[in-house]
Order: C-alpha cells, then sequence, then structure tokens
C-alpha cells in the first residue's frame, strides 16, 4: 500500500494572484500468486488560481506598467480544475520471458476558466484600456484500456525485446462558455474600461451566452496496434523498431 499527497499554497510577485492546489493518490497492490499482480489506485486533485492576463501592449511593445500591477479584476478571475481517476493494472508472467500486462483508466476532468482582463491591445499615447471577460467550462471523461505483450528473446545472435500491444479509448468533452457584459439584458453594452493608473475594474460583469459562444459535445473513439522491437547491438548500442496505426 502506497499514499502519495501534494499541497501547495503560494502568491506570485504579481498583485492578488494566488495560486491553491492539494491532491491525494492512494495505491494497493495485491500478489495473487508468484505470476499474477493486480495494483489499483485512486488519485483526486484540485487546483485553484488566479487567471492572471498580463499587459496590453502599446505601438507594440508592452505597456509600461509597475511589473506587479493587474490589470482588470482578481476577483473575477480565477480557474478551478477538478480531477478523479480510478487506474487498475493487472500483470502475468507466463514465463521468465513473457508477461502480459492490462491497464484500464477512468478519468472524470472538470474546468471552469473566467478572467477579465485587458480587452485590446492600445495603440495610441492615451490613458485608456479597454476590458473585456469571459468564461468557460469544460467537462471531460476519459476511458482507457491498454494491453502489451513483451517477449524476451535472441536471434540472429542478439537480444531483442519484443512489444505487442493494442489501445481502445473513449473521451467525452463537454465544452459552455459565456461572454462578460456591461449590461444584465442589453448584448450591445460591452465593458468598459480602466486606466494605467487604476487598473482594477470594479463595475458589474454579467456573463451569459452571446452567439457565438460554444456549447457543444464531442466524442472521441480511439482505437490502435502497435509493435516494438528493442534490439541489443552491442553492451553500448541499441536499436528501437516501432511502428503504431491508429484509427480514430
Amino acid at each position: 500500500v502506497r499514499l502519495t499527497a501534494l499541497f501547495e499554497d503560494s502568491e506570485s510577485f504579481r498583485d492578488d494572484v494566488e495560486l491553491e492546489r492539494w491532491a491525494i493518490n492512494p495505491t494497493a497492490t495485491f500478489r495473487l500468486s508468484d505470476a499474477t499482480s493486480i495494483e489499483m489506485g485512486y488519485e483526486h486533485f484540485e487546483d485553484d488560481r488566479t487567471v492572471d492576463r498580463g499587459v496590453p501592449s502599446l505601438n507594440g511593445k508592452p505597456l509600461k506598467v509597475d511589473e506587479s500591477t493587474f490589470i482588470g479584476s482578481s476577483d473575477l478571475s480565477y480557474a478551478t480544475a477538478e480531477v478523479d481517476a480510478l487506474n487498475a493494472r493487472i500483470s502475468h508472467d507466463f514465463s521468465d520471458n513473457v508477461t502480459l500486462v492490462n491497464q484500464t483508466r477512468f478519468a472524470d476532468y472538470e474546468k471552469f476558466y473566467q478572467n477579465v482582463f485587458p480587452g485590446s491591445d492600445k495603440n495610441d499615447t492615451d490613458n485608456i484600456i479597454p476590458v473585456a471577460a469571459y468564461n468557460k467550462a469544460t467537462d471531460r471523461k476519459n476511458l482507457i484500456n491498454q494491453t502489451d505483450l513483451t517477449i524476451d528473446t535472441n536471434a540472429l545472435g542478439m537480444n531483442h525485446t519484443l512489444l505487442v500491444g493494442a489501445e481502445l479509448s473513449r473521451q467525452v468533452t463537454d465544452n459552455y462558455r459565456e461572454t462578460g457584459f456591461g449590461d444584465s439584458i442589453d448584448d450591445d453594452i460591452k465593458l468598459g474600461s480602466v486606466t494605467s493608473s487604476s487598473t482594477i475594474y470594479s463595475a458589474p460583469v454579467y456573463f451569459r451566452q452571446s452567439s457565438s459562444d460554444p456549447d457543444n459535445r464531442s466524442v472521441t473513439k480511439t482505437v490502435a496496434i502497435y509493435f516494438q522491437d528493442q534490439i541489443e547491438l552491442s553492451s553500448q548500442w541499441e536499436l528501437i523498431l516501432g511502428a503504431r496505426y491508429d484509427k480514430v
């Protein structure tokens, strides 16, 4: 049994930019016999951070402001990610030279990204910085199964490690995006602006879908087969030859 974990709480040289994330990953291996073992694991991960889009440009160069200056709204600019994943791996040794491994992974990803940021580059010397905003939610589920057969053998006076395998996967992704407006109803009212001396946007931001914002689902299925030969030419040289075919 093994338990791996992490925790991070960080700040930045940029004003009001923070990061906090943590994860836990317990695994357990069961030895069913001298030749067969099963490994199972679970992973949970969460990430919360401030989204920092940096500074706009002025006449093709970065706008000259203090390097710590945040432009936009740090309160409304954030990203979150949450991952839950299950892994299972079964391994069987047919002999000292032949091993079969099958492993499966199911993972559920939930990601959200929102930012209120400098909306366009400045191309003159005025003090106005336009602001824009949007958010995007992505939910994704992956199911992957992979089978590998490894054979250690000798041929033509050289040691060979042969690998023959197949992979099946299915991925489902949902995307949803909203645009930030300056009015709760009227889409013609865009967001306002800030200045280079007062860079924090404090007016209300109303998020909803515009006509160009995506709301879609995609499904990707993959079938793959592959072959590899690792050849020991000498004690100093090895040659790896391989081929893989994917149908997506």
